[in-house]
């Protein structure tokens, strides 16, 4: 295939770029190499071509070869060109680039191994696509990763993270978190399906009817849709949750997928039927198990976040813990302070983290804490009790002496 290259200089905010622009061209099917016919600018070559951009083309696949015609290329971007489908042994003569941007195109699927090569990409552009599901682990390797955008894709409708721009205080591994959190769980969703069918033993039709359905549906099922019908079903439950001696019937393959502590467990031990959980209160437990049915949560009183916090992030749900750290913002007071500082810590919500740590200070407003102890809560226990211990031994140094005093 010949096409006409534009070339000209173009200025960006990180300096200039000398730019080939492939416009209205057609791209055969099985044709996956380029020849490029070109005129360039005074005193420039191929080689000081670093951004390549096809601008409402049919481009079928990745084109071949571009990297041998151009060998500083840094920029792909290919723009609304009827793109349907994109692998790791397409890219991998790209390895070099710093900016993939494919988008307005019909990609549906990305595999976790797609960018498995590069070790210099900055920014990555599927916006606009028709992506349902993206794999597991596909920004591993990315260091020197700025930008992320899959907005505008059927199940991707939100995500757009840029940093340090758009997060000043966000790093590479919480990018990823929060697109494994917002997003991954539909491709764990449909494994966990997959995994604990094997161990299943479903007696009521209708839930195997459900099972069946999710795993033929899974780029489109609502995960708890269906799933209130069930909560009163004895009959197909196949699992117990026992806290001090008081037994819950559940369904097995609910607690994997819902819960990536107990899925661990389960997922490891298939024939295991029981579980004791200890540490969660009863009423507690019921309100989550509630959860796994239905996705619905209340919070009856102020005293009932606290312990909803703690127990969601043991077991691992995020949602929860965003929940009740929500409701916990309002209800930080000196007495339990410390507490949620130390499980705020430990479930990553720094705002809530931060409010303790102040009531913490008010507290104790003859002491001086250094801000630094905001990242080491168990630091600042040690230190408060050391205070405490030192304050009781001047309470009884000063009982003492007076008993001396009257004695004689």
């Amino acid at each position: 295939m010949v096409v006409y290259c534009q070339f000209k200089t173009l200025l960006f905010d990180h300096g200039e770029t000398y730019y080939c622009g492939l416009i209205n061209k057609t791209q055969p099917p099985g044709n996956r190499r380029l020849d490029i016919a070109r005129t360039h600018e005074c005193n420039k070559t191929n080689n000081d071509v670093n951004h390549i951009k096809f601008d409402n083309c049919i481009v079928t696949s990745i084109p071949q070869e571009l990297t041998l015609i151009f060998p500083n290329l840094k920029n792909l971007v290919i723009y609304n060109s009827k793109l349907k489908k994109i692998s790791k042994n397409d890219l991998i003569d790209y390895r070099n680039l710093e900016i993939i941007s494919f988008v307005e195109n019909e990609i549906e699927f990305l595999p976790g191994d797609l960018f498995q090569h590069f070790k210099h990409l900055s920014i990555i552009n599927f916006k606009g696509n028709k992506l349902t599901l993206i794999e597991p682990n596909i920004l591993n390797g990315l260091e020197e990763l700025k930008m992320v955008n899959f907005s505008e894709n059927p199940r991707y409708e939100n995500f757009f993270s840029i940093y340090p721009v758009h997060n000043p205080n966000a790093t590479l591994e919480e990018v990823k978190n929060e697109l494994y959190e917002k997003f991954y769980s539909r491709y764990d969703f449909l494994q966990d399906l997959k995994n604990s069918e094997e161990h299943l033993k479903l007696k009521n039709n209708q839930l195997k009817k459900k099972m069946e359905n999710m795993l033929t549906n899974h780029l489109t099922y609502d995960v708890t849709a269906d799933f209130k019908n069930f909560i009163r079903d004895e009959n197909s439950k196949d699992f117990k949750i026992i806290i001090d001696d008081q037994e819950f019937l559940v369904h097995k393959f609910l607690l994997i997928i819902r819960s990536p502590t107990l899925g661990d467990i389960l997922r490891n031990n298939p024939d295991v039927e029981s579980l004791n959980l200890v540490d969660i209160p009863i009423p507690i437990f019921e309100k989550i198990l509630k959860w796994f049915y239905t996705d619905e949560l209340a919070f009856e009183n102020k005293s009932s976040a606290l312990p909803i916090f703690a127990a969601a992030g043991r077991l691992k749900l995020k949602k929860l813990i965003d929940c009740a750290a929500e409701k916990l913002l309002d209800q930080v007071n000196p007495e339990n302070a410390l507490e949620i500082l130390n499980l705020s810590a430990k479930f990553q919500k720094y705002e809530l983290k931060k409010k303790a740590f102040e009531e913490v200070k008010k507290k104790y407003p003859n002491f001086k804490f250094r801000d630094e102890l905001l990242e080491n809560p168990d630091k600042l226990k040690f230190i408060i009790d050391m205070f405490k211990d030192k304050e009781e031994a001047n309470r009884k140094f000063e009982e003492n002496l007076k008993k001396m005093a009257i004695m004689d």
